[in-house]
């Protein structure tokens, strides 16, 4: 009898410790994870920093030296339409007055023929992202109507949103402004890859 009594003893002290051990290593994940995010938004207000400046050569050094950086100027990446520009084409800036083709204004579906400069103040940096914007990570929020495929563009991509969901109190939140910045993680590096405006369409 005394022999079950301690083998039971031993049973239940092994299943403290076991439970014990499975919540630190719980702790020790959520810790990771924080950290991670913590991270991600970091590098995204150094990239704001650099974007609000208009510091393209600054911003060509987190670009991915293959990948590129594609423009998205509405929530729906299309990955065959949207301009990239490479790591070089954005140090090497020489002719700020040429236009490119970004993509389409939503409704009207004309297009989007912008110098660099005219692009970046009306679809990438058009609101104090950098200190007005609420920040999330990798989290998706459906607004307005145009779809948000960023997960399905960017697959195995992490991303960082700056949400401003009133800017003039007058419009009641119809002139909400969001930007999210894409990454990917490759040889212990984290790239920019990707930048999608959002904003209130009809």
């Amino acid at each position: 009898m005394k022999y079950f009594f301690n083998l039971a003893i031993i049973i239940l002290l092994a299943g403290c410790i076991n439970q014990k051990s499975i919540k630190t290593s719980d702790t020790l994940s959520a810790d990771t994870v924080k950290e991670s995010e913590v991270l991600l938004v970091n590098l995204s207000k150094d990239i704001l920093k650099t974007i609000s400046s208009r510091n393209y050569k600054a911003l060509a050094g987190y670009v991915h030296p293959v990948l590129g950086l594609r423009f998205t100027p509405y929530s729906y990446v299309d990955i065959k339409k949207d301009r990239k520009l490479t790591a070089v084409q954005l140090m090497n800036i020489t002719q700020p007055k040429k236009k490119f083709l970004w993509g389409e204004y939503d409704g009207s579906g004309e297009p989007i023929n912008m110098t660099i400069g005219e692009y970046f103040n009306r679809f990438v940096y058009d609101a104090d992202f950098l200190t007005k914007g609420e920040v999330t990570v990798n989290k998706v929020i459906q607004r307005g109507n145009t779809t948000n495929n960023v997960k399905e563009a960017y697959p195995d991509c992490e991303f960082t949103e700056f949400m401003i969901p009133v800017i003039d109190p007058q419009y009641e939140g119809a002139d909400w402004r969001a930007l999210r910045l894409v990454f990917k993680k490759e040889n212990d590096k984290i790239y920019l890859i990707g930048i999608i405006h959002n904003e209130f369409t009809i």
